[in-house]
């Protein structure tokens, strides 16, 4: 029988109750060590808003509604974040020190703040996430990655057009955004990001890939792409980082790829041939590492599917061993390749990271990886959560944690939280009560077409303070007449 709560109402809660993983990875201690590791050549400041304080300013910014930094200072006059830093040798309280209402120090701190630092962040509680999930989260003993490409929106202040170029329209007028093209890896189980590179709009995402596979720091763990990335240069990053990639390649290319084999024999389909994959004079080639062939297996798969044309899917892998990775196996890895445009969309969508309100391509980059560092703690979440009722951590609704976590953080808990149970249990209970609905009939073809609200002004093309002194000529010759 539940005991009655002797107390109504709800009491307020702090961030390291909520949020506990990041009082257990980002302690005063910790974080002294990453700046040691990643910038120790910077002099960073531990009086009032030190560089752990600034940190979790970039986390509950982007947890937010507003995502201003007066949100965050009026959060620190709160008392909220009074025992998140147990190290700190002042007596008084960070909340009683902190006597101003401007935004302008931790606003400066927020510009000394290393970004090697939230990088740093980032990747180590997407590396916790894989240590909570231990072999649960793994398939057939291989860490699984999905990679892909996606766009973030800038506006064209200070050095962003410098630094990622303005692009054209499609009827080749200058767009008045800046468009930045970055490649994202994320793990299949806890869906945190693992790793991230940026450009400027114009740059190939088969570029970055190098780069992305340098950030991770796990050996054989397996990438799935689709067929942007299915080129000779990928695989051969792949295996000069010692990785493992399952791809698709177009059809053109894996025909072309069979003619070149021993074994000219068409493929059935479900079936695999091991093959050599080398380069053509047309392939580009990365200079760091040899262009010699690479051993893999190339699958075919006629598939069928009722309310869908069928259509051939050619997949190469550099996994070899058919027993350990059967055929079926690895297609049926591959149907799930369309989970990365879901955290796509809880990234870019939930937590409203698709357009960065930026001065500077510095602060864009820290933005963003606060932005990760904030999605993978709230994955860490919950993967303790699925876990603890034997779920996947893909059967929760992200926007629903997302929403309980902010909740909570603004408004507390019930009170008879307190008397009968810890917070952080409370949390992880009502975490995995965020079920996705099961809909497994439910059918829905929707048109690959937008429908845009009528528009009371129209678009503006141009420099804006030549459309602002022709508007402003305009009303002194309505004023005048």
């Amino acid at each position: 029988m539940n005991q009655q709560p002797t107390q109504k109402g709800n009491v307020p809660v702090t961030p390291e109750e909520v949020m506990g993983l990041f009082g257990q990875l980002f302690n005063r201690e910790i974080v002294l060590g990453m700046l040691q590791a990643v910038a120790p050549e910077q002099r960073l400041y531990w009086r009032i808003l030190t560089p752990l304080i600034v940190m979790w300013g970039f986390v509950y910014q982007r947890l937010s509604q507003e995502h201003s930094c007066d949100a965050f200072i009026s959060h620190l006059h709160s008392g909220a974040a009074d025992s998140l830093d147990e190290k700190d040798p002042h007596e008084a309280a960070l909340s009683q020190r902190l006597k101003s209402e401007s935004t302008a120090g931790y606003v400066q701190g927020r510009n000394r703040q290393p970004l090697a630092l939230l990088e740093a962040a980032y990747r180590s509680v997407a590396h916790h996430a894989e240590e909570v999930a231990g072999e649960q989260g793994k398939w057939r003993g291989l860490t699984v990655r999905l990679i892909d490409g996606t766009t973030f929106l800038l506006p064209p202040e200070g050095d962003i057009e410098e630094t990622y170029g303005r692009y054209q329209t499609n009827d080749k007028r200058p767009s008045h955004w800046i468009k930045v093209q970055a490649v994202m890896a994320g793990d299949l189980f806890t869906q945190a990001m693992v790793g991230l590179v940026e450009r400027g709009h114009c740059t190939s995402e088969s570029t970055m890939v190098p780069e992305l596979f340098q950030q991770d720091n796990q050996e054989n763990s397996l990438y799935v792409a689709d067929r942007n990335f299915g080129i000779y240069r990928v695989v051969q990053a792949a295996r000069g980082n010692n990785k493992q990639v399952l791809l698709r390649l177009s059809n053109q290319r894996a025909l072309a790829l069979l003619k070149k084999q021993t074994d000219k024999r068409p493929l059935a389909s479900g079936e695999s041939r091991a093959v050599l994959w080398s380069p053509s004079y047309k392939d580009q080639t990365f200079d760091q590492w040899p262009a010699t062939a690479i051993a893999g297996r190339l699958i075919y798969l006629r598939v069928v599917q009722d309310g869908f044309q069928p259509f051939d899917l050619y997949l190469f892998t550099t996994l070899l061993d058919e027993e350990l990775y059967p055929t079926t196996a690895l297609c049926e890895l591959y149907l799930q390749r369309w989970q990365i445009e879901i955290r796509f969309r809880h990234t870019k969508t939930a937590m409203e990271m698709d357009f960065f309100n930026v001065q500077s391509a510095a602060m864009f980059r820290k933005e963003l990886a606060a932005g990760l560092l904030t999605y993978n703690l709230i994955c860490v979440l919950m993967t303790k959560a699925a876990l603890r009722a034997n779920l996947s951590p893909c059967q929760l609704s992200f926007k629903k944690c997302l929403r309980r976590v902010h909740d909570l953080l603004s408004t507390g808990v019930p009170a008879w939280v307190r008397e009968q149970q810890s917070v952080a249990d409370y949390i992880l209970d009502r975490l995995a009560r965020c079920r996705l609905p099961n809909q497994p009939n439910k059918v829905r073809h929707e048109p690959r077409s937008k429908r845009y609200k009528p528009r009371p002004y129209p678009a503006l093309y141009g420099d804006r303070q030549v459309a602002r002194d022709t508007s402003s000529a305009s009303a002194f010759k309505v004023q005048k007449s």
